[in-house]
C-alpha cells in the first residue's frame, strides 16, 4: 500500500529487495508502470561459494541456508518481464 501511495505521488523509489523470482517482481513491475515509471533492474552478480564463505567469515554461518535457498529458487531477470533497462552489477 505504501509503495502504491508513493508512486501515485510520483515520487523517485528505489526498491531494495532480492526479488529471486519473475513472480516476486511482477506485482512491482505493473503498479510501476500503470504509474509510468522507468523500470530498472540491477542483477548483482556473486557467487554462492563466495557468498557463503564471507557469512562464515564474519560470524554470519546461520545465513549460509538462506543464501542457498535464494540462490536456488533466483530466475534471472528478463526484459520481457517489463524492464526498461538491466545492468549487471
Amino acid at each position: 500500500m505504501m509503495l502504491k501511495y508513493l508512486m501515485q505521488q510520483g515520487v523517485d523509489i528505489i526498491i531494495d529487495e532480492t526479488n529471486t523470482t519473475k513472480s516476486r517482481r511482477e506485482p512491482i513491475i505493473k503498479l510501476a508502470k500503470k504509474h509510468g515509471y522507468k523500470v530498472v533492474g540491477n542483477i548483482i552478480e556473486e557467487w554462492v561459494d563466495v557468498c557463503c564463505k564471507r557469512a562464515e567469515r564474519t560470524g554470519q554461518p546461520d545465513l549460509i541456508p538462506i543464501i542457498n535457498k535464494m540462490a536456488e529458487q533466483f530466475e534471472l531477470p528478463e526484459s520481457s518481464e517489463g524492464f526498461d533497462e538491466l545492468t549487471k552489477v
